[in-house]
Protein backbone atom coordinates (compact mmCIF):
# COMPACT_ATOMS: atom_id res chain seq x y z
CA UNK A 1 0.00 0.00 0.00
CA UNK A 2 1.76 3.21 -1.21
CA UNK A 3 1.41 6.76 0.03
CA UNK A 4 -0.94 7.96 -2.71
CA UNK A 5 -3.34 5.05 -2.04
CA UNK A 6 -3.23 5.83 1.66
CA UNK A 7 -3.99 9.50 1.11
CA UNK A 8 -6.76 8.66 -1.30
CA UNK A 9 -8.27 6.21 1.17
CA UNK A 10 -8.09 8.69 4.00
CA UNK A 11 -9.80 11.39 1.88
CA UNK A 12 -12.53 8.97 0.86
CA UNK A 13 -13.09 7.86 4.44
CA UNK A 14 -13.07 11.50 5.55
CA UNK A 15 -15.77 12.31 3.05
CA UNK A 16 -17.82 9.38 4.27
CA UNK A 17 -17.25 10.34 7.89
CA UNK A 18 -18.37 13.92 7.25
CA UNK A 19 -21.42 12.69 5.45
CA UNK A 20 -22.32 10.43 8.35
CA UNK A 21 -21.77 13.04 11.07
CA UNK A 22 -23.40 15.92 9.21
CA UNK A 23 -22.53 19.26 10.75
CA UNK A 24 -20.53 17.80 13.64
CA UNK A 25 -17.05 18.45 12.18
CA UNK A 26 -15.15 17.52 15.35
CA UNK A 27 -16.58 14.02 15.36
CA UNK A 28 -15.79 13.69 11.67
CA UNK A 29 -12.17 14.71 12.24
CA UNK A 30 -11.78 12.15 15.01
CA UNK A 31 -13.23 9.46 12.79
CA UNK A 32 -10.93 10.48 9.94
CA UNK A 33 -7.89 10.33 12.22
CA UNK A 34 -8.87 6.89 13.53
CA UNK A 35 -9.40 5.61 10.01
CA UNK A 36 -6.07 7.07 8.94
CA UNK A 37 -4.29 5.35 11.85
CA UNK A 38 -6.07 2.11 10.99
CA UNK A 39 -4.92 2.31 7.36
CA UNK A 40 -1.40 3.31 8.42
CA UNK A 41 -1.26 0.44 10.93
CA UNK A 42 -2.45 -2.01 8.29
CA UNK A 43 0.16 -0.81 5.79
CA UNK A 44 2.94 -0.93 8.39
CA UNK A 45 1.82 -4.39 9.55
CA UNK A 46 1.96 -5.72 5.99
CA UNK A 47 5.51 -4.38 5.58
CA UNK A 48 6.57 -5.95 8.88
CA UNK A 49 5.16 -9.40 8.15
CA UNK A 50 2.02 -9.16 10.30
CA UNK A 51 -1.70 -9.48 9.61
CA UNK A 52 -2.93 -6.21 7.97
CA UNK A 53 -6.63 -6.87 8.72
CA UNK A 54 -6.03 -7.42 12.40
CA UNK A 55 -3.89 -4.35 12.75
CA UNK A 56 -6.41 -2.33 10.76
CA UNK A 57 -8.97 -3.16 13.42
CA UNK A 58 -6.50 -2.37 16.23
CA UNK A 59 -5.58 0.93 14.60
CA UNK A 60 -9.23 1.82 14.22
CA UNK A 61 -9.88 1.11 17.91
CA UNK A 62 -6.69 2.37 19.55
CA UNK A 63 -5.31 4.76 16.96
CA UNK A 64 -1.79 5.99 17.67
CA UNK A 65 -1.28 3.49 20.51
CA UNK A 66 -1.77 0.59 18.14
CA UNK A 67 0.67 2.10 15.65
CA UNK A 68 3.33 2.63 18.37
CA UNK A 69 2.85 -0.92 19.61
CA UNK A 70 3.32 -2.18 16.06
CA UNK A 71 6.62 -0.29 15.79
CA UNK A 72 7.80 -1.70 19.12
CA UNK A 73 7.06 -5.30 18.17
CA UNK A 74 9.74 -7.24 16.25
CA UNK A 75 9.77 -6.89 12.47
CA UNK A 76 8.71 -10.36 11.34
CA UNK A 77 9.50 -9.60 7.72
CA UNK A 78 13.05 -8.60 8.61
CA UNK A 79 13.46 -11.65 10.82
CA UNK A 80 12.20 -13.88 8.01
CA UNK A 81 14.76 -12.34 5.64
CA UNK A 82 17.51 -12.83 8.19
CA UNK A 83 16.50 -16.46 8.75
CA UNK A 84 16.50 -17.05 5.00
CA UNK A 85 19.94 -15.44 4.76
CA UNK A 86 21.23 -17.59 7.64
CA UNK A 87 19.89 -20.71 5.95
CA UNK A 88 21.68 -19.75 2.73
CA UNK A 89 24.91 -19.20 4.66
CA UNK A 90 24.55 -22.55 6.41
CA UNK A 91 23.93 -24.33 3.10
CA UNK A 92 26.97 -22.62 1.60
CA UNK A 93 29.11 -23.62 4.58
CA UNK A 94 27.90 -27.22 4.42
CA UNK A 95 28.56 -27.32 0.68
CA UNK A 96 32.06 -25.90 1.19
CA UNK A 97 32.83 -28.41 3.96
CA UNK A 98 31.67 -31.29 1.79
CA UNK A 99 33.83 -30.07 -1.07
CA UNK A 100 36.83 -29.88 1.28
CA UNK A 101 36.09 -33.39 2.55
CA UNK A 102 35.97 -34.70 -1.01
CA UNK A 103 39.30 -33.02 -1.78
CA UNK A 104 40.84 -34.53 1.35
CA UNK A 105 39.51 -37.99 0.52
CA UNK A 106 40.81 -37.69 -3.06
CA UNK A 107 44.24 -36.67 -1.76
CA UNK A 108 44.29 -39.57 0.70
CA UNK A 109 43.23 -41.99 -2.05
CA UNK A 110 45.99 -40.76 -4.37
CA UNK A 111 48.55 -41.08 -1.58
CA UNK A 112 47.35 -44.62 -0.82
CA UNK A 113 47.59 -45.57 -4.50
CA UNK A 114 51.14 -44.20 -4.65
CA UNK A 115 52.15 -46.12 -1.52
CA UNK A 116 50.61 -49.35 -2.83
CA UNK A 117 52.32 -48.83 -6.17
CA UNK A 118 55.68 -48.30 -4.46
CA UNK A 119 55.15 -51.42 -2.31
CA UNK A 120 54.20 -53.46 -5.36
CA UNK A 121 57.24 -52.21 -7.29
CA UNK A 122 59.50 -53.01 -4.37
CA UNK A 123 57.95 -56.47 -4.09
CA UNK A 124 58.58 -57.14 -7.79
CA UNK A 125 62.17 -55.95 -7.44
CA UNK A 126 62.75 -58.17 -4.43
CA UNK A 127 61.24 -61.12 -6.30
CA UNK A 128 63.60 -60.54 -9.22
CA UNK A 129 66.55 -60.18 -6.88
CA UNK A 130 65.54 -63.34 -5.03
CA UNK A 131 65.32 -65.21 -8.34
CA UNK A 132 68.71 -63.94 -9.54
CA UNK A 133 70.54 -64.25 -6.23
CA UNK A 134 70.86 -68.06 -6.18
CA UNK A 135 72.44 -68.07 -9.64
CA UNK A 136 74.79 -65.25 -8.68
CA UNK A 137 75.76 -66.95 -5.44
CA UNK A 138 76.32 -70.20 -7.27
CA UNK A 139 78.53 -68.47 -9.83
CA UNK A 140 80.53 -66.69 -7.14
CA UNK A 141 80.72 -69.59 -4.71
CA UNK A 142 84.32 -70.69 -4.13
CA UNK A 143 83.21 -74.32 -3.83
CA UNK A 144 80.13 -76.49 -4.29
CA UNK A 145 77.63 -76.47 -1.43
CA UNK A 146 78.76 -79.97 -0.42
CA UNK A 147 82.39 -78.81 -0.23
CA UNK A 148 85.33 -79.40 -2.60
CA UNK A 149 86.78 -82.87 -3.10
CA UNK A 150 89.97 -83.85 -1.28
CA UNK A 151 93.18 -82.33 -2.63
CA UNK A 152 95.10 -84.94 -4.66
CA UNK A 153 98.57 -85.81 -3.54
CA UNK A 154 100.17 -86.01 -7.00
CA UNK A 155 99.38 -85.24 -10.60
CA UNK A 156 99.20 -82.36 -13.00
CA UNK A 157 95.89 -80.48 -13.34
CA UNK A 158 92.64 -81.35 -11.64
CA UNK A 159 89.23 -79.75 -11.51
CA UNK A 160 86.28 -80.26 -9.18
CA UNK A 161 82.97 -81.60 -10.41
CA UNK A 162 80.72 -81.74 -7.35
CA UNK A 163 82.58 -83.96 -4.91
CA UNK A 164 84.42 -85.67 -7.70
CA UNK A 165 87.99 -84.78 -8.53
CA UNK A 166 88.65 -85.06 -12.27
CA UNK A 167 92.26 -85.48 -13.46
CA UNK A 168 95.10 -85.59 -13.84
CA UNK A 169 94.97 -83.54 -17.04
CA UNK A 170 97.45 -81.76 -19.22
CA UNK A 171 97.34 -78.04 -19.78
CA UNK A 172 96.15 -78.59 -23.36
CA UNK A 173 93.27 -80.72 -22.06
CA UNK A 174 92.31 -77.99 -19.64
CA UNK A 175 92.31 -75.44 -22.45
CA UNK A 176 90.12 -77.69 -24.60
CA UNK A 177 87.69 -78.24 -21.73
CA UNK A 178 87.49 -74.49 -21.18
CA UNK A 179 86.91 -73.90 -24.88
CA UNK A 180 84.05 -76.43 -24.82
CA UNK A 181 82.63 -74.75 -21.67
CA UNK A 182 83.02 -78.02 -19.81
CA UNK A 183 84.78 -75.99 -17.12
CA UNK A 184 84.01 -72.35 -16.32
CA UNK A 185 85.82 -69.44 -14.76
CA UNK A 186 84.23 -70.36 -11.44
CA UNK A 187 85.34 -74.00 -11.62
CA UNK A 188 87.70 -75.03 -8.82
CA UNK A 189 91.08 -76.28 -10.07
CA UNK A 190 94.20 -77.61 -8.42
CA UNK A 191 97.80 -78.05 -9.48
CA UNK A 192 100.83 -79.24 -7.71
CA UNK A 193 102.16 -76.44 -5.55
CA UNK A 194 98.71 -75.03 -4.67
CA UNK A 195 97.91 -74.94 -0.99
CA UNK A 196 94.14 -75.13 -1.72
CA UNK A 197 91.63 -75.21 -4.54
CA UNK A 198 91.45 -72.07 -6.66
CA UNK A 199 88.89 -70.69 -9.02
CA UNK A 200 89.96 -71.10 -12.62
CA UNK A 201 89.79 -67.38 -13.29
CA UNK A 202 92.19 -66.69 -10.39
CA UNK A 203 94.96 -68.86 -11.78
CA UNK A 204 97.04 -66.42 -13.77
CA UNK A 205 99.12 -69.02 -15.62
CA UNK A 206 96.02 -70.85 -16.90
CA UNK A 207 94.21 -67.64 -17.80
CA UNK A 208 97.26 -66.50 -19.77
CA UNK A 209 97.39 -69.78 -21.66
CA UNK A 210 93.65 -69.60 -22.32
CA UNK A 211 94.03 -66.12 -23.82
CA UNK A 212 96.89 -67.33 -25.88
CA UNK A 213 94.97 -70.34 -27.25
CA UNK A 214 91.63 -68.60 -27.87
Amino acid sequence: MDRESLVSGVNSLGTVALALTGADESLGCILVVQLAMAILSAACAASRGRNPAGWFALGLLFGLLAFIALLVLPNLEKEARERARDKRLVRQMVKHERAEERKLKDAQYRALVEVLGAVAARGRQESVEAAVQPDAEQALAPAPSEGPPPIPDVGRWYYARGKECVGPLTLESMIELRRDNTIQNGTLVWHEGFSSWRRLENVASIARHFRAHQ
